[in-house]
């Protein structure tokens, strides 16, 4: 389940481990993980013998400068994940979908059960129009904003619930159930508080929490809820010892000394304090 943060992680990991090598060979034995391409061989030929600057990520999104005026652009979805081997030889049982292999230095993986991985290549003056790039909102990481400007996107829809906007990947691009329930816990705000009911300090608060619990989760890796939860060098997140409410019901709130409650909101688990979440 990557999340903004898992998939910076995979980002930097992927600039330091691969940036500048030269491709030698794509393999797309997935189903479905190619798009806006006629044919899996388009995709390989655009990116075949060319090398890749660096990386950049918009959302869930990580973005590959290549050495001409195109983009590779790929996504784990909301189930998949990256993994980097320094040779040829892959773990068996792996649900791979794309392998791309370098002149130097081993592969790149992308793995996925749920087929929600997606790959394509774009150049670079198309890369904003294409539908899964132009309808991101704001990434605020990515390209930072003043509060004021964040609570503005907030009040397009002032009597939506802010869980809901948070995971609106056309206002706020890479957020999920896990990490927009840590925001409003840090920001003390409940998930079905709306944008017209809150206040200056409030919003500027919002903004705040969703900055630092990002940065923090990026710093510790993000989160490895399961064996599965691993990074692109099969490291686990570290994160996890820092959640707050997210799974935690019935436990006690380590900020008001509260219980943590669940509730089912947009048909899946929500996470909160209802002592010091108003």
């Amino acid at each position: 389940m990557p999340e903004l943060p898992e998939v910076e992680v995979a980002r930097r990991q992927l600039e330091r481990e691969v940036a500048g090598r030269k491709i030698k060979s794509v393999d797309v034995p997935g189903k479905g993980v190619v798009i806006h391409h006629k044919s899996k061989a388009d995709l390989t030929k655009r990116l075949v013998d060319h090398k890749i600057k660096s990386f950049d990520r918009r959302g869930l999104w990580v973005l590959g400068k290549l050495d001409r005026d195109e983009v590779w652009a790929v996504t784990p979805g909301a189930t998949g994940r990256f993994l980097r081997t320094k040779t040829s030889k892959v773990p068996a049982g792996l649900p791979i979908k794309l392998t791309v292999t370098f002149t130097t230095g081993g592969s790149v993986h992308l793995l996925d059960e749920d087929d929600t991985a997606k790959s394509f290549v774009v150049t670079k003056d198309d890369l904003a129009e294409t539908p899964e790039i132009a309808s991101l909102g704001l990434d605020p990481l990515e390209t930072p904003v003043p509060w004021s400007t964040f609570g503005q996107v907030l009040r397009t829809q002032p009597k939506a619930r802010l869980k809901a906007l948070l995971q609106d990947e056309s206002l706020v691009a890479g957020l999920g159930p896990l990490y927009s329930d840590e925001i409003l816990f840090h920001a003390g705000l409940r998930y079905d508080r709306t944008p017209e009911s809150l206040s200056a300090h409030e919003i500027r608060r919002l903004y705040r929490s969703m900055v630092e619990t990002l940065s923090a989760a990026i710093k510790y890796g993000g989160v490895s809820l399961d064996e599965t939860d691993v990074d692109m060098l099969g490291n686990p997140g570290e994160y996890e010892s820092e959640i707050q409410v997210y799974q935690r019901q019935g436990l006690t709130c380590n900020r008001c000394r509260g219980t943590i409650d669940r509730v089912r909101f947009q048909k899946r688990n929500t996470f909160f304090c209802p002592d010091c979440q108003s």
